[in-house]
């Protein structure tokens, strides 16, 4: 019984947690990739954001030449609020 439990458990125990490590990793990544368009492009992600998606544009930014001048591949104004503009790394 004993020698079920060690080899059973312990190997369930390892495939879940590399899962969940490689979940953690993932998320990390996403979120320094995140913090860097925001940094670098004036853009914000949004929640389950991937690389490549639509990004927004960060509401501090008005004028529309320097929008023009900032996102050459247009944007598309979701509410007045809210553009939503290709990702501008990619």
């Amino acid at each position: 019984m004993s020698d079920y439990l060690s080899r059973a458990n312990v190997w369930s125990d390892l495939r879940f947690s590399s899962w969940v490590e490689h979940c953690q990793l993932q998320g990390i990544l996403r979120a320094i990739d995140s913090l860097q368009l925001t940094d670098n492009h004036s853009v914000a992600t949004p929640v389950n954001w991937k690389d490549g998606d639509d990004c927004a544009i960060v509401p501090s930014l008005k004028d529309p030449e320097v929008l023009k001048e900032k996102f050459p591949k247009g944007y598309t104004e979701v509410k007045p609020y809210l553009r939503m503009t290709p990702q501008p790394n990619k």
